[in-house]
Order: structure tokens, then sequence, then C-alpha cells
């Protein structure tokens, strides 16, 4: 199975919503003026002619259909409500129902162009059961203008097929079969070319399938008819992509009343915190970012992010780190009546470090600096606050780079003294090298005088040379370095790229400021 995609797997259960009027519902409720009671269609320029893109239930009970011409639907009924359609839009916005569908599983996917997909394997019983999960979201998706139906079942496919053609919501499990059998074969998600040819030959009904030759229907139909019935009779795993990455853990709260101050959201999400870090414990594992969800009453949805510098799991850094975001972006006026469920995720996990002793002898680390890094980075941006990642070359300009605190797998700045077998290293090291004047008194020996950007140093004190070969491959010179300070007490670090007898003339460059 490939990375960012789900493969149904038995008995998994999935339930699937489906939008049969989701561009008219849609436009209801985003233009209030279009909700007058008469019957509303939508329409698209297609084919050199504006046609029918989107029918409301009135509409369709009219006998208008998709890709009707506009001008013969307004023959048929002259009250009609006429608006333009915008998929982009309408693509948009289903993205941001599907996200606030994430209160019932965190696993949310499309299926065919109006319908959501939920896993809710193991997480109905926090509902009342399946029959309670189905009439809590098709009674909130009806408050907020939505016309729903819901199917639930082995597979997605068997999901699909039951919530838009099916009487029954739920399909026991191992049912399929059965509660498939007597539905249309357009079920299958097929084609209109394919469905009518098979409605032509008389395989109106999924259960006449059953019982088909399958290398027949194979050279006929192709190979599409065969795994789209596999997948909805659970036979094939089909793949989804979830609109949204899955959490590694979560940790989640329905409360019986809605809340709305941040104190509030605190003490939910210090619990939420504690349950997340006894199942990180259990598996000996810490999350690098931990999503905080808010799920409105109204069916809004807030989510906040925040990223640590290290795998971390102890409540009370979480909390900090959610208590500073929590005061820059929350406003109670905002937040509509309330939050009625909150959610805390953990992503991107990898084994947590605890705290090892201090070697006998080593300097002890005071502070945190990969929490002060996690505080700063959630403030500032995550590519704002860097840290040094040490790199396997023997030049100082690419001995080191920054990175930021995300990406880098683990936040431990060298104490002083760490980096044996190197002289110090300045506390500005410029990014290249920049070319100077330079006279020396010797011809291996440290400068006693430099020009660089046209203003003259005396050097009054140096020592060196530290002598760094070059890379082979990049064929650079050797270098020799020297730490120097002029009469004001300024001190530089100063290099010479090769040796004297060595094909070209050396050159001396300025390299970095202590």
């Amino acid at each position: 199975m490939t990375a960012g995609m789900f493969a149904s797997r038995k008995p998994r259960r999935f339930l699937c919503l489906f939008f049969p009027y989701w561009a008219t519902d849609q436009a209801k409720r985003k233009t209030p003026s279009l909700a007058t009671g008469a019957p509303l269609v939508l329409f698209e320029k297609a084919e050199n002619a504006l046609r029918l893109y989107a029918l409301d239930k009135r509409a369709e009970a009219l006998g208008l259909r998709h890709g009707q011409p506009l001008a013969e639907a307004r023959a048929i009924e002259p009250s009609l409500v006429v608006a333009a359609a915008d998929p982009a839009d309408d693509a948009q916005d289903f993205a941001k129902l599907c996200a606030a569908l994430m209160r019932y599983a965190p696993f949310v996917g499309k299926i065919a162009s109006t319908g959501a997909i939920l896993d809710v394997t193991g997480g109905a019983h926090l509902f009342g059961g399946e029959a309670a999960l189905i009439a809590d979201a098709l009674a909130r998706l009806e408050r907020l203008g939505f016309s729903a139906r819901a199917g639930l079942a082995d597979s997605p496919g068997a999901a699909y097929a039951v919530a838009r053609f099916g009487a029954a919501q739920i399909v026991p499990a191992g049912g399929a079969r059965a509660a498939l059998e007597s539905l249309p074969v357009a079920a299958l998600r097929l084609d209109d070319a394919a469905a009518d040819a098979l409605r032509r030959l008389g395989l109106k009904r999924i259960g006449h399938l059953y019982g088909m030759p399958r290398a027949p229907l194979a050279a006929r139909f192709g190979p599409k008819l065969l795994q789209r019935l596999a997948q909805a009779l659970g036979e094939e795993d089909e793949p989804i992509t979830p609109l949204f990455p899955p959490p590694d853990y979560a940790a989640t709260a329905p409360l019986v009343e809605p809340i709305l101050s941040a104190s509030a959201i605190l003490v939910c999400l210090d619990r939420l915190a504690r349950d997340l870090q006894a199942q990180l414990e259990r598996d000996g594992k810490g999350g690098r970012r931990f999503e905080l969800m808010l799920c409105r009453v109204d069916g809004g949805l807030r989510r906040i992010a925040v990223g640590t510098a290290r795998a971390e799991r102890k409540p009370d850094a979480l909390l900090r780190l959610f208590r500073d975001r929590l005061a820059d972006v929350h406003d109670e006026r905002d937040a509509g009546f309330g939050f009625d469920l909150v959610r805390l995720t953990a992503l991107d996990c990898a084994p947590y470090e605890t705290d090892a002793p201090p070697a006998l002898g080593a300097p002890v680390r005071k502070g945190d600096p990969a929490g002060l890094a996690a505080r700063l980075a959630n403030r500032l941006g995550p590519r704002r606050v860097c840290a040094f990642r040490l790199e396997n070359a023997h030049m100082p300009e690419r001995s080191a780079r920054l990175v930021p605190f995300g990406e880098s797998r683990s936040f431990s700045p060298p104490l002083p003294g760490e980096t044996a077998g190197t002289a110090p290293r300045p506390v500005l090291l410029l990014s290249s090298p920049q070319e100077i004047a330079a006279v020396a008194r010797v011809p291996d020996g440290p400068p006693m005088r430099f020009v660089w950007r046209r203003v003259s140093y005396e050097v009054k004190k140096a020592s060196g040379p530290e002598r760094i070969a070059g890379d082979w491959r990049r064929d650079e010179r050797t270098r020799d370095y020297y730490r120097v300070e002029d009469a004001a007490g300024r001190r530089f670090w100063i290099c010479r790229h090769g040796l004297y007898g060595d094909g070209d003339p050396p050159k001396w460059f300025l390299h970095g400021f202590f």
C-alpha cells in the first residue's frame, strides 16, 4: 500500500454520506435570496450552449435533467430560479464540509463527486452505535441546510451504493452481497455508456451479474466492471485517498455543553493531552506535530496546529504551546454557538528520547532549547526558527547549515568544546570567503596588514595556522586559517588559499569574525 493511500480491509466499517443536491444546497446557503421556494437550477457553458449543471429536488421532480439546455428548461418551467455554477468553489466548499465531518472519524475521503467516505471502524460506539451515528450526522447536516443520504457497510463501494440507491442505511457485516442484489448497476459507479449497455442487455440489477461468466463480461465491458463489482462486495481492496492526513494517535472529548472561552478549551486540552500521553507511552513514541480540532455546534471547524523541535508527549509542554497559539488566534466572538467536540491528534510520530544522565565530567546543559525553539516557531512560523545541522564536510562553509527546526530530526546544539580536534570557530561566519589584499612578513606566515572593502587593517596579534585540506572531488585548494586581531581589538578569521610553490600563487580571504 503506497504512502498517503488507505486500503480497506475486513472487518472495517465505512460510512458514506451522499449529497444528491450539493451544489444547489450550497448555493442557497451562500446566497439566501435563491431560496425562494421555486425550483432552482445552476447552469454552465458547455458545447457553446448554456446547459444545466445542478438541480435541486423541486427541479428534478419536474423532469429536468443534467446537461439539458437552459432555454429548454425555462420553456418547461418559466418560474425557474437560475444562477451560474462555479464548480471550483463547489469543490473547495465540499472539502471544507469533509473537514467538518472529521468529528465522526479521523479518516475522511471522497468517493464519486459528492460523496464523503468515513472509516468509522471501532468508533461508532462513541456515538451510541452505528444507527445513532448516522442519525446524528444526518440531523446535523439537515440543520445546516444539506440534503444527505447515508450508507454504512464493510466496503466503500457498498456504502456508496446503499447511500445513493438503497433503502436500508446499514448493511450488516458480511451482508453486502444480499444488500446490493436489488440495486441498479449504476450503483457500481460505472460510466453512463456502460450502464446503458448493461441495461439494454437486460442486466439491470447488480444481482444479475452474480451468476454471469466473468470472461464475457470483461471482454464486452472491460475490467472496470468486474473491479467495481469485486470492490463493492469486499472481495478486492479499494484504495481511498484521505483528504486530510490521518493522525497516528488521537484523543476525543465530546461535550454535553458547548464551550467558548480559551480557559475552558485548555481544561479539555489538559485531559486530552493526558489521554494522548498514555497512548504514546504505550508505544514508546512522541509526536512532532499536534493538532487541536474544535468542532462548532453550527458545523464549523477550527484547526490549530503546533510543532515541536523533538518528539514530545508531556502534557505540560503541549499546554504551553497551545496556550500561546490560542492567545493569538482564539476569539470568542468567532466561536458561533460554541464548540461541542474537541479532538487532539498527534502526527509525524517518532521514538521518544528520554533525557539521559550527563556523562562524567561533561558540562550540564541548562534550560530547554528545544522547548524554546518550539514556542518561537509556533509564534513566528516554522521556517523562521532554525537549527544547525552538522554536515560531513571539511570546509567551514559546508560543515554546517541552517535548517528549519521542523526538518531537523533532533535539536541539540553542540556545547563549547564538543567539536573535537578543531580550533575555536568565529561567532559570525560568512556564507563564502571574501577576497582581501594582504601582506605577510614571510611567505607562509600570518598577514601583517590586509585591506577589506577598501578599509586597511593593521594586524597586532595572530595565531595559527589551522590547515584544512581541500576536497579533491571539488578540486579545492588547501587552506591555512589564522585568527588575527587589529589595533582596535577587532578579531578576524583569515585564510590563505593554496601554498607557495604549488601552482598558482595563493590568495587571501576573510571568512568570519570573532
